[in-house]
């Protein structure tokens, strides 16, 4: 959500395209009349549905799917790929201009064609947006913590699943606070 809310902001996503990225795809409307799938042997229908779906709200998207079958072996690709964010994608025109498809709207396309692959696609996208540090959670450093707690604002820990309560207590012992130390379990 971050990653996209600062697009947005500097006008690299659209609403249209950031609704469709949020929005599941079984809730774009329905999918085309006659729709027929020249592609099914290696893309089901329900999925080049949610792509004529996404087309409706995207000027981008719906540009891809009108160059679809002179592209086929090129989707193909990008379907049956491990990483699909990351293959080449068809090169467009739009208005005779060339158009590159950014993260976000490449994202669009991996949640259309192969949903199992959006959540890596997604983490790929921050990683490319943003840098991988938003993807790991900081270590914990238990030095600064101290240096901002008092004793009207104590340290309290809610870990799931870990228990700082050796480290704390080494801590404490270098800091020459053995005796002040209260631990208090609250479950």
């Amino acid at each position: 959500m971050l990653t996209a809310t600062l697009a947005q902001a500097r006008a690299a996503l659209s609403r249209a395209d950031y609704e469709l990225i949020v929005q599941p795809t079984d809730g774009l409307g329905a999918a085309p009349k006659n729709l027929r799938n020249e592609y099914s042997s290696w893309l089901p229908e329900t999925r080049l549905a949610a792509l004529y779906q996404m087309a409706r709200r995207s000027p981008l998207i719906d540009a891809a799917v009108q160059t679809f079958k002179s592209n086929a072996r090129q989707w193909k690709y990008i379907v049956e790929s491990a990483n699909p964010l990351l293959e080449e994608f068809p090169a467009l025109r739009v208005d005779g201009q060339p158009i590159l498809l950014d993260n976000f709207v490449k994202l669009c396309f991996v949640k259309a064609l192969t949903p199992g692959k959006f959540i890596p696609a997604l983490r790929e996208v921050v990683i490319l947006e943003q840098g991988e540090e938003f993807l790991s959670p900081p270590l914990f450093d238990l030095e600064r913590s101290y240096a901002d707690s008092s004793p009207a604002t104590p340290l309290i820990f809610v870990l799931p699943g870990a228990d700082p309560l050796q480290a704390l207590a080494q801590f404490a012992k270098r800091k020459k606070k053995s005796e002040t130390l209260r631990s208090i379990s609250l479950g």
